[in-house]
């Protein structure tokens, strides 16, 4: 089994053949499943990411003194990685939906948190320079442990990303655990989960890359969400703030039903028995409605590098 993921409609065909080396495909979401499905001759089916539900009940350890953002703003949050390409994430129309958001200077934050801006000077010059056009955005460039990023989570009021295409949206789905109300572009494997009635989703037009961006190549097409429709629903949560945190609580109980450890296993096992012929031999064939499944036990894997 492979475990792929992809982030546009098309599939680049000279990856298809790798395919071949498996007997079948799991992907995060039916958005990228659908997208490599297109392009190879194995089956391909859903298995999402599962979600650590420990997150809720855990405590901060670190407030918004430690991450240096307003303790009495509104609080907005966005995170990503520059090596994911800084063109599909989207942080510069981010920076445009907040201003158009709030042009008058009301009392709103917005934090990015980023990393490998290194690796990418030239957008990450891009970002500093849109940033300091407004004191209320903050830049948190660098790497935090795991438990510093999830905090930084906890202390926003709302977790927002215009993002180009995503093929799962694992901030998105993390925030919505952690009981956030998430606004976001309507498009790819967020859509998965992010369904208007415990969201946010924002309005959003195809387009043609008219470039090349890391492995998105010129003439495949993604999303570009909406500014002004993006600017209207931080508005609107800034405005209605126990409506908006009552949307999270409702994301949160759903993410506990649809990404917990336990559902995605259970899809796991349901793929690995359901072959005629499974790779792992099964103990009774009954065995589905009326006997536990038995444990699964895997050869030790080759280890190579990569």
């Amino acid at each position: 089994i492979g475990y792929w993921t992809w982030e546009l409609e098309r599939f680049p065909q000279k990856w298809s053949d790798a395919a071949k080396h498996f007997d079948e495909i799991w992907a995060p979401s039916d958005f990228t499943r659908d997208s490599i499905a297109r392009a190879v001759s194995v089956p391909v089916f859903t298995i999402p990411h599962a979600l650590d539900m420990n997150l809720v009940s855990e405590p901060p350890s670190h407030g918004r003194g430690h991450f240096g953002v307003p303790e009495d703003a509104f609080l907005f949050v966005f995170l990503f990685d520059f090596l994911s390409v800084f063109e599909r994430k989207n942080p510069l129309g981010l920076i445009a939906g907040f201003r158009e958001a709030f042009p008058s200077g009301e009392p709103a934050a917005l934090a990015i948190k980023c990393i490998n801006g290194l690796h990418d000077s030239e957008n990450f010059g891009r970002l500093l320079a849109a940033a300091s056009a407004d004191p209320r955005i903050t830049i948190l460039n660098g790497y935090q442990s795991a438990e510093e990023t999830r905090d930084l989570m906890r202390c926003c009021d709302a977790y927002v990303s215009l993002h180009r295409s995503e093929g799962f949206g694992l901030t998105l789905s993390e925030a919505m655990t952690l009981g956030k109300p998430v606004i976001a572009t309507n498009y790819s494997g967020n859509t998965d989960f992010m369904t208007a009635d415990i969201s946010y989703p924002v309005a959003y037009q195809l387009t043609e890359l008219t470039e090349t961006h890391g492995p998105y190549e010129k003439g495949n097409v993604w999303a570009e969400p909406g500014i002004t429709d993006a600017a209207r629903l931080m508005h609107f949560v800034f405005e209605h703030p126990l409506e908006a945190q009552e949307k999270g609580r409702a994301a949160a109980e759903k993410m506990q039903k649809l990404l917990s450890p336990q559902r995605i296993g259970n899809l796991m096992r349901e793929r690995l028995y359901a072959d005629t012929q499974p790779v792992f031999p099964r103990r009774n064939e009954s065995f589905r409605g009326s006997m536990p499944l038995p444990a699964l036990h895997a050869p030790s894997p080759r280890v190579r590098d990569c």
